[in-house]
């Protein structure tokens, strides 16, 4: 019997209890992406670079390179050796295991970006396609040690059998981005001076509360896919799952 639609957005609230459980963590890697959040406009007020909206997007994706690649993978690794103590990541020495595998899942996540960005540029669905297929790559590299081409055929595998629970858990979390979005601009709109220069993104309270959401709702983003990601090797393991799992 397939489990129920309720069932299938259980890993919205486990990625909420993850974070609960770990407050200074989440605090801390929160108030890391405001820290890292304000080194594009010191480049731009102190090179100086141009305040051109595309320079300081493309500055916004390059200082959370640290974040994305070394501080979020480490905490993801953390949780999961906590929640499972699986015998590809046990409980007692995650650390040494994240030391031998983050440059891996780095690089896995980076080839998978690339490939999406670059089948994007000529329509935006194939990289969609990709993505989807794709996605659990670097999750499987980092958290089973799994080599790249295991990993993209396991993703593979689980997508193939599991879409249309992962379908409908990102369409919340797409519907919830979205909100989150819209209501960021608001706040915004109503208390951040207009232009926004780079001197007032550096100084703004405002501006500095926008970026903590942002990396809470990142974090959630985060520990939510780990939730499913859990769920999705749970169930591939059981053949036909009950109603209930």
């Amino acid at each position: 019997m397939r489990s129920s639609p309720f069932s299938d957005l259980l890993p919205l609230f486990g990625g909420a209890r993850f974070l609960w459980r770990h407050p200074l963590q989440t605090l801390s890697l929160a108030l890391l992406t405001v820290l890292l959040s304000s080194l594009g406009p010191v480049l731009q007020i102190w090179v100086p670079l141009s305040d051109d909206p595309l320079v300081s997007m493309t500055l916004a994706l390059v200082v959370m390179i640290p974040l994305e690649l070394y501080f979020m993978p480490r905490f993801i690794l953390a949780l999961d050796a906590e929640a499972l103590d699986h015998p590809q990541n046990p409980r007692d020495t995650w650390k040494a295991t994240f030391e031998v595998r983050w440059l891996a899942s780095s690089a896995a996540k980076a080839l998978l970006y690339l490939s999406v960005g670059a089948a994007a540029t000529f329509w935006f669905f194939p990289g969609l396609i990709l993505l989807a297929i794709f996605g659990w790559t670097p999750w499987r590299v980092l958290l089973r040690g799994e080599s790249l081409k295991v990993a993209a055929k396991a993703s593979a595998s689980l997508m193939a059998r599991h879409w249309p629970r992962v379908l409908l858990l990102f369409s919340v979390i797409l519907g919830t981005y979205l909100s989150a979005l819209l209501s960021a601009l608001w706040f915004q709109t109503r208390f951040v001076p207009d232009p926004v220069t780079p001197w007032i993104r550096l100084t703004h309270p405002a501006v500095w509360a926008i970026d903590f959401g942002g990396g809470l709702l990142n974090l959630w983003l985060s520990a939510t896919c780990l939730a499913l990601y859990h769920r999705l090797e749970f169930l591939n393991l059981v053949p036909n799952p009950p109603a209930a799992a």
